[in-house]
């Protein structure tokens, strides 16, 4: 039965006896039938308002709860964010490193070469001095 037919019976009850201790209406046989209705309606009326109330609060936690989880998904996508940021200036400072070093390396290499370059130039001309050496001295004799 809903709530409010509870209220309206109990107010139904409350005048009729109100009018019977008046004296006004039909007399009732037995007033006290009348207020344990009114009692067991009342009763019903709080033990679904506890009811409800029970319900209210256990909607309230699962609120309680979700709007916790969200709060805590959000500073995990916050984190995430920031560790993704950290990561992608590691990998640009990482970038730029490897960057200079290969052209450290190639420079290296050009100076390598240059210098192989160089000594073999020098070589040769030693060779090309000797020989040029020994031939003067073998016409002379």
């Amino acid at each position: 039965m809903a709530t409010t037919n509870l209220i309206a019976n109990i107010n139904r009850g409350l005048e009729r006896i109100e009018n019977h201790i008046r004296g006004a209406g039909t007399p009732m046989q037995n007033p006290a039938n009348v207020i344990d209705g009114i009692r067991g309606s009342l009763n019903t009326i709080r033990v679904t308002l506890q009811n409800i109330t029970a319900e209210r609060d256990q909607y309230q936690n699962i609120l309680n709860d979700t709007n916790n989880r969200e709060r805590d998904l959000g500073n995990q996508l916050r984190d995430s964010r920031n560790q993704n940021l950290r990561l992608q200036r590691l990998l640009d400072e990482s970038r730029v490193r490897v960057e200079r070093t290969v052209r450290e390396r190639d420079n290296a290499q050009g100076e390598r070469n240059l210098a192989m370059l160089a000594y073999n130039n020098e070589r040769q001309e030693s060779r090309r001095w000797m020989f040029s050496y020994r031939d003067k001295d073998r016409l002379a004799d």
